[in-house]
């Protein structure tokens, strides 16, 4: 498996794969130097113990469920001084074709991951935008909707800077308007452990987790495709934090009433055991940052194209 690069034989080859170009594309970092130790919300504790080698064997799952289910990843050499670079997700947004806003998150990771996912990106054609000094970002809390607009969820106690400055950002660059939710739920400090995209074809939302004026969902730009409601359990499964691939939802362990609506909307439904991953506050969404434009199209198992 590489490191660096696509693992697509067909990148280069003498038989290009005629879909190359149509397949979603993720940028993947191996848990070489993967720990819990950077604390920022109640599932983490000082005193709990990764799993290293457990961690890289469900990692590795994912890896070849993505790829057997058509996407196209490249791999991120690892650096040790990143315990949580594996979370790709928090490294950039992808804001238009080739361009990449890079995030700075809070604590220890702020100071070192933009310098890394710039590194990475700029050598493989993107052009990087840094926020401005003092603003922070968390790609957890950025959620891009059917539509072309964003949702940004808002921390408890949060200043608002960097969200404020996307507010701006986003209908200059890629047209989009931005949308903000409070989040209310000191368990889930994430947009992407309560509402997670199915595609084209839904949302997923553990309502609990809004802010008390805002515990409908209704009438907002999620309210224009199904929704389907997750409870506590499928919350604590990081059933939301997903991955559409196509018309395949990778997901938590889930539970057989929401299984059951998601394949009622036409889309199968693949578990991935990522529960070293959750010591952590990541599922299967904070492992994977898309690629491709900003469109971020789809590829279902005929071939064909959604946006």
């Amino acid at each position: 498996m590489a490191t660096d690069g696509s693992s697509d034989p067909a990148a280069g080859g003498e038989n290009p794969d005629p879909d190359l170009g149509r397949r979603p594309r993720f940028l993947v970092c191996p848990p070489d130097y993967y720990d819990a130790h950077f604390l920022f919300n109640p599932w983490m504790a000082y005193t709990e113990q990764v799993d290293r080698a457990k961690a890289r064997e469900q990692w590795e799952r994912l890896v070849r469920l993505l790829e057997d289910l058509g996407a196209r990843l490249e791999f991120m050499e690892p650096s040790a001084s990143s315990p949580a670079q594996v979370f790709t997700a928090d490294g950039a947004l992808i804001n238009a074709e080739n361009k990449a806003l890079l995030l700075r998150n809070d604590g220890p990771r702020g100071e070192d991951e933009p310098l890394l996912f710039a590194d990475w990106l700029e050598r493989h054609d993107f052009t990087t935008e840094s926020l401005p000094p003092g603003m922070t970002l968390d790609g957890g809390n950025i959620l891009r909707l059917h539509d072309g607009s964003y949702l940004v969820g808002i921390k408890p106690g949060s200043t608002h800077r960097g969200e404020q400055y996307l507010l701006r950002l986003l209908p200059l660059v890629a047209n989009a308007s931005v949308e903000f939710i409070h989040l209310s739920d000191i368990r889930y400090l994430q947009l992407d452990m309560v509402v997670g995209r199915l595609g084209d074809k839904g949302y997923l939302v553990h309502e609990p987790g809004f802010g008390i004026d805002q515990g409908s969902i209704r009438g907002s730009t999620l309210d224009q495709r199904a929704i389907l409601y997750a409870g506590s359990d499928d919350a604590r499964n990081f059933v939301c934090n997903a991955i559409t691939v196509g018309d395949t939802v990778v997901t938590g362990a889930i539970s057989a009433k929401l299984r059951r609506e998601i394949e009622g909307l036409g889309l199968a439904v693949e578990e991935a055991q990522l529960s070293g991953f959750y010591k952590a506050g990541g599922g299967a969404k904070c492992l994977v940052l898309p690629l491709d434009h900003w469109r971020q199209t789809q590829v279902n198992r005929s071939g064909a194209t959604s946006a």
